[in-house]
């Protein structure tokens, strides 16, 4: 199936706890999947566009919450790998009501994508749109270098559209 979208970055899992609480009190933590292109795709899968996400995440239950949950809104995830004996990377978020600021912690050193992300350029043939983030690029030298393009090439993505912000002028 061609997509009209593909997303390319990490997820991660998210820990928190519950009910505006304090990390160094917490007795338990909800858990959320998250990440920017993961969270587009889902986005736009759920208003029905044909998106797939390109990734990496461990072969366990905690890489398969992961892309299971990603699927689950109708995003192709056969772009991601599942790397044996990796690990996902982590955020810890204590949301902060008013006037106290809400805190993030990542644990994502060596993870999955930052290890083990590659790019099969076939997943891109026909696509209108690539969304990635800068996060994605500095995760780590692997990603840079899965992500550029190869020695003596202009470029590794075929040609796609670039959109424009909203109420600029493209004339």
């Amino acid at each position: 199936m061609s997509v009209e979208v593909v997303t390319l970055g990490e997820a991660m899992l998210r820990l928190s706890p519950p009910d505006l609480g304090r990390l160094a009190e917490a007795d338990r933590l909800d858990l959320r999947v998250g990440g920017a292109e993961a969270n587009v795709a889902v986005a736009l899968a759920r208003l029905g566009r044909r998106v797939a996400w390109i990734s990496a995440v461990p072969d366990n239950p905690l890489g398969r919450r992961v892309t299971d949950a990603v699927a689950a809104a109708g995003v192709d995830v056969s772009g991601v790998a599942r790397v044996p004996g990796a690990r996902i990377g982590l955020y810890f978020v204590e949301f902060g009501p008013a006037p106290r600021a809400t805190e993030v912690y990542y644990d994502r050193a060596g993870s999955a994508f930052a290890t083990a992300v590659e790019v099969d350029a076939t997943l891109l043939e026909g696509a209108r749109y690539a969304v990635l983030s800068g996060i994605s690029l500095g995760v780590s030298a692997h990603a840079r270098a899965a992500f550029s393009a190869p020695a003596g090439t202009a470029t590794r993505w075929p040609p796609m559209e670039t959109a424009s912000p909203p109420g600029s002028d493209t004339s």
